[in-house]
């Protein structure tokens, strides 16, 4: 029986997500049936921007989780077309079940800071400076909003990370869909090859975290952006404003995607793409955009002192809840991601990542790890045009936009590479541009060819995945646990919950937060902190709670 309501969950958060992306769209006046394939992730952006904004006045509780599970709902009951998106809701809800059954939440990640944090927006208002309890706290991404908001009478805390798992189902129908249906050859290798990225790199839940979520975003991202490039040439003011929703999204998910803004403006500046600035600055969508994009800098702002955590020069240091924080956890987190764990240490952070010293490191430890990855992609990419080579000669078409997407992606790779060389901090970047470096050069082909061997090795890959994902299934299904066989987020103990400890501010004994006893802080009551800290204090100022160092 739990089983059988663990999929329904999953089935009804996906109609959820599906029906308010639907109304989404709707509102923006879009009914092009393209955009049916992504409405679950519009409809992810949406609630996690309605849960945003009320979270400056109230708790994400289960008062706000009802609403957008009941008005989630409504929309499909209403929608005339709900019968033909059942067999899309029941084909993403299957791929999710079997990819999210017995597996283990991203650890440590989430268990340090995603599900602490998504506890504190369920039981508390925005509290000022709460990143002084943890710094993590000011990395915190969108997807932590729209999990939030699936906590309601129904699903009570179970469906907290069907909302993720629905955003990599969810890119696998849209780039299948777009392989075997969409008329262009590039369109269609583009769409291939970012499936076989994702289904090869990214099919396990376990590592999703923040990172894997904002690549497969990314793809879809650019993905647009090349559609229309390709088959159009040009930008319409609707389509460019669903590019800027994504560009958005990403830089909410993951902020190490802030470099894609100055391919926006590119794009927005570029008089080759026949884009009227007028039709979109006073265009109903960009304006919402711009006010979700003012209240998430407000939000960070009010979290951390800074506009952008740990952008140092984003950050104001005489406000009450500031602190050193952010270039403390900038340089930790630049030191780390250039090899320093492969170290013997006796360098400082701010020595070890000045002047490539840690360039020697990082050559022996992470680019060999970065290669085997990519070689386990690149591989059936390669094997794909091999037999599918046509040996009548054609000529290459490249149009001056889609070059300067490569330079641009090459540029990102760049960027990546001297701030935070890291694998899962920039496989998107390097597998957008190899995935469409090959596509666009890649002419030669036989279409039948092309399709069979596809088609061939497709089959493999969803094979292989589903067989994994059957094996960890049977593997821990005897395996009982503390509230089996939902994910675990209460603990990594055995029929054991963790224990907590109040921690009281130096300086009012009234309020406190909790401290995980011999563990992570995980779901906990909120806030929570795994670090004990002496020295904080809290004050009450208009009705917020300001916490300080």
């Amino acid at each position: 029986m739990n089983f059988i309501i663990y999929f329904s969950y999953i089935f009804i958060s996906t109609v959820v997500l599906v029906s308010w992306g639907n109304f989404f769209l709707k509102k923006i006046n879009i009914n092009n049936l393209d955009y049916m394939y992504i409405a679950p992730i519009l409809g992810f952006f949406i609630i996690g921007s309605i849960t945003l904004i009320i979270h400056f006045f109230f708790p994400i509780n289960y008062i706000i989780g009802n609403i957008i599970l009941f008005f989630g709902i409504l929309f499909f009951l209403l929608n005339k077309e709900f019968k033909n998106q059942i067999k899309l809701i029941s084909i993403i809800s299957v791929i999710s079940f079997i990819t999210i059954l017995f597996d283990n939440i991203n650890r440590p990640d989430a268990a340090l800071y995603h599900l602490p944090y998504i506890a504190y927006l369920n039981e508390s208002k925005i509290i000022l400076g709460i990143n002084n309890l943890e710094s993590r706290y000011g990395h915190i991404s969108f997807l932590q909003y729209t999990s939030s908001a699936f906590k309601n009478v129904i699903f009570k805390d179970k469906a907290l990370f069907i909302p993720v798992v629905t955003i990599y189902s969810c890119s696998i129908v849209f780039f299948l869909k777009n392989f075997y249906l969409q008329n262009d050859n590039k369109i269609k290798i583009i769409s291939l090859f970012f499936l076989l990225t994702i289904l090869i790199d990214m099919n396990r839940f376990s590592e999703f975290g923040n990172d894997e979520i904002a690549h497969i975003v990314f793809f879809i991202f650019i993905f647009y952006i090349l559609k229309f490039l390709i088959q159009n040439k040009t930008i319409s003011a609707t389509s460019f404003n669903i590019i800027l929703l994504f560009s958005l999204m990403l830089f909410m998910i993951k902020g190490t995607y802030i470099p894609i803004f100055f391919l926006i403006v590119y794009i927005t500046l570029n008089q080759n793409l026949n884009l009227n600035l007028k039709t979109i600055l006073f265009n109903k969508l960009f304006f919402i955009l711009f006010f979700i994009f003012f209240m998430w800098i407000l939000k960070n702002f009010l979290t951390s002192g800074c506009l952008i955590f740990p952008l140092q020069i984003t950050c104001f240091e005489k406000l009450l809840w500031s602190n050193n924080l952010a270039t403390e956890a900038s340089l930790i987190n630049e030191a780390w991601a250039k090899g320093y764990p492969e170290t013997n240490r006796n360098l400082e952070y701010r020595e070890y990542i000045q002047n490539f010293n840690w360039l020697k490191i990082w050559l022996n430890s992470n680019l060999i790890f970065i290669l085997k990855k990519i070689g386990l992609v690149i591989l059936p990419i390669f094997l794909i045009i091999f037999f599918s080579h046509n040996e009548t000669r054609r000529d290459i078409k490249l149009y001056y936009n889609i070059k300067i997407t490569l330079f641009f992606l090459f540029g990102f790779i760049v960027f990546w590479f001297l701030n935070f060389p890291v694998y899962r901090f920039g496989s998107g970047f390097i597998y957008a541009f190899i995935v469409i470096a090959v596509a666009i050069y890649f002419n030669n082909f036989n279409e039948k060819k092309i399709k069979k061997i596809s088609s061939i090795i497709l089959v493999l890959c969803f094979s292989i995945v589903f067989l994994k994902n059957i094996k960890r299934i049977n593997d821990n299904f005897s395996i009982q646990y503390y509230d089996y066989p939902w994910l675990q987020i209460y603990s990594d103990k055995q029929n054991k919950k963790i224990e907590y400890e109040k921690i009281f501010y130096s300086n009012n004994k009234k309020f406190f937060y909790f401290f995980p006893i011999d563990n992570l802080c995980f779901y906990s009551p909120g806030p929570c902190s795994y670090i004990k800290k002496k020295k904080l204090n809290i004050h009450e100022k208009l009705g917020y709670l300001v916490i300080s160092q």
